[in-house]
């Protein structure tokens, strides 16, 4: 097998795309069709960096997108056919120029290639397993998500607030942490532009979205959902500051986003937990999310800042 740059060739990329789209939309209830037209336009722009593997008759049998950002490499998909596929494509991703002196490597993807967890442990990257959950919601009469609007009488959330208060919620740096590893102001601007303003987690839907504020009007608990496809909403944050935890809070502002997706047309509520977070597990247990697929949170730490 060999991999090629997906620059250099791109034939078949788009039924690579489609055949991508069909089966997130098959298996998680998740339309990622924009993001893969995302993706595309980066990649002519060359803004993105991507690796097809062949095998000697010609055949795709795997691809991957990855891009250099602050001093890291995220790798936004390994997608393979075997397990020989699977190991040709990371190796050849990691010796990409963009994977050349950054400080750590970084993957968070749908963990379908066979033989992921062995490749990415060979080359030495910690992994943690993210549970991929899925709650059916209540039936109502709600209009459904395009009709979906703010509450008109809770005081709007700004972009820096959203900002602070996961930054509270998060208080410890982490250079394992998907997002905003470092825990700077800059790190969790850009976190909430990426959650608030793109589709790459489905489109924040402000009206499902929960928040709650103590008597000073400080954010003490968040709820951020977004839109993934027709009929599902996707949890994308619960999050609840630390002297508010054990209270009970979660469990509330969990169960109002659920009756509010509910509300205007969604059938069911999805998310992502890391397997070893079993309070948060536990949580959502109790309120009727099961396990339905898995994803893989991998990092490889290369050198010290």
């Amino acid at each position: 097998m060999i991999a090629l740059d997906w620059h250099q060739t791109s034939e078949g990329l788009t039924a690579a795309y489609r055949a991508e789209a069909e089966r997130t939309r098959a298996d998680l209830h998740w339309d990622t069709e924009p993001t893969w037209d995302v993706i595309e336009h980066a990649r002519r722009l060359r803004q993105v960096a991507g690796r097809i593997v062949r095998d000697a008759e010609g055949q795709w049998r795997g691809w991957s997108y990855f891009l250099r950002h602050r001093g890291s490499l995220q790798i936004g998909a390994v997608t393979a056919d075997d397990e020989e596929a699977t190991r040709v494509l990371l190796a050849s991703v990691l010796a990409s120029p963009e994977a050349q002196g950054v400080t750590r490597v970084l993957l968070y993807a749908y963990a379908v290639a066979p033989g992921l967890r062995a490749a990415l442990q060979a080359q030495g990257f910690d992994i943690e397993p993210q549970q991929y959950l899925v709650a059916d919601l209540p039936a109502t009469t709600g209009q459904g998500p395009a009709h979906v609007q703010p509450d008109a009488e809770a005081a709007p959330v700004t972009l820096d607030e959203l900002a602070q208060c996961l930054a509270a919620c998060y208080p410890t740096p982490d250079p394992r942490r998907p997002f905003a590893p470092a825990g700077t102001d800059e790190e969790w601007a850009e976190y909430v532009r990426a959650l608030t303003q793109q589709s790459g987690c489905g489109m924040l839907l402000p009206g499902v979205s929960q928040a709650e504020r103590d008597a000073a009007g400080q954010l003490q608990a968040l709820a951020l959902v977004t839109h993934l496809a027709p009929r599902t909403a996707h949890l994308a944050q619960l999050v609840v500051r630390p002297q508010q935890r054990r209270t009970g809070k979660a469990r509330q502002i969990l169960r109002q986003a659920m009756r509010a997706a509910a509300r205007v047309g969604h059938q069911r509520m999805t998310l992502l937990v890391a397997e070893g977070n079993r309070p948060a597990r536990a949580l959502y247990a109790g309120e009727g999310f099961v396990k339905t697929a898995e994803f893989v949170s991998a990092v490889r730490i290369t050198r010290a800042d």
